[in-house]
């Protein structure tokens, strides 16, 4: 899709460049997300940094601007709503996660683990291990209720897709 939009860009004489913004950013992409530039600081932006817009799990894409006629998506009021709901604190089990976005780092961990677990319980009942399949199970449902009661102090929403185990995510 991304290269899609630089093509149609291209094609219409785009001169620049509109960086998507979204809650819960990254603190290397925050302060670039709702900017306009033209083509070629964002080809000087994207090369100085470690990890560049639009890749690497980045939730930001890039949109051609005409610049000066192209009005931004992004109001200043909206731009720093995102900022000030990213930077409000979040505490639990007396750990401090400075920024939303921190606190569903901390979310992807448990998710991953809870992936893991459910493997190992699968190839576990596989072999026949009831025994390993049976402590897994409950790891799976310790992790889970912790994944629950993590994600809601922290406001964040659950993503069951991401937990499910890997027969199931490529069943479906």
């Amino acid at each position: 899709n991304q290269a899609v939009r630089e093509e149609t860009g291209r094609q219409f004489g785009a001169d620049g460049v509109e960086i998507s913004a979204h809650g819960m950013c990254a603190a290397d992409h925050e302060p670039y997300q709702g900017k306009q530039m033209s083509n070629e600081a964002f080809e000087k932006l994207q090369g100085s940094l470690h990890r560049r817009i639009g890749i690497w799990n980045c939730g930001h894409r890039t949109f051609s601007i005409v610049l000066g006629v192209s009005s931004p998506a992004y109001s200043k009021r909206d731009l720093k709503a995102m900022y000030d709901e990213n930077h409000a604190p979040v505490t639990y089990n007396g750990k401090t996660y400075a920024t939303k976005y921190e606190a569903t780092q901390e979310q992807r961990k448990i998710e991953t683990a809870i992936r893991y677990g459910e493997d190992v319980k699968t190839m576990a009942a596989a072999s026949g291990d009831t025994v390993l399949a049976s402590e897994m199970e409950a790891k799976i449902k310790a992790m889970n209720l912790e994944y629950r009661k993590f994600s809601n102090s922290a406001g964040l929403q659950t993503r069951r897709d991401r937990i499910r185990d890997a027969r199931k995510r490529w069943a479906t």
